[in-house]
């Protein structure tokens, strides 16, 4: 089984979950004003398993793979895809809410 790779040591699905348990984590017990707990702990989670979305690239991933490369160019950027994929998320889950 191929795993794809969010850092060169650490699994993508396992550093996704690891970063919203920890932003959950550290949520615990706050409140917005301007939103209900609900849509607070669903908007954690999308942005948190969302931010590095764009990694699962296959060009993220033979960047990653590749030591001795320094960047990987513009095909192996992934912060837009990411905020992308995390925006479209985000409507779908909330559009109901409004």
């Amino acid at each position: 089984m191929t795993f794809l790779l969010s850092h060169p040591d650490q699994d993508l699905i396992a550093h996704l979950s690891g970063v919203c348990e920890w932003a959950l984590m550290l949520s615990a017990n706050r409140q917005v004003s301007f939103w209900d707990s609900s849509t607070l702990i669903d908007t954690i989670k999308i942005v948190s398993l969302a931010h590095d979305f764009g990694k699962a690239t296959p060009y993220f991933q033979k960047y990653i793979k590749d030591p001795a490369k320094k960047r990987g160019g513009p095909l192996a950027r992934h912060a837009l895809l990411s905020a992308i994929v995390g925006y479209w998320l985000a409507k779908h889950c909330f559009e109901d809410r409004q």
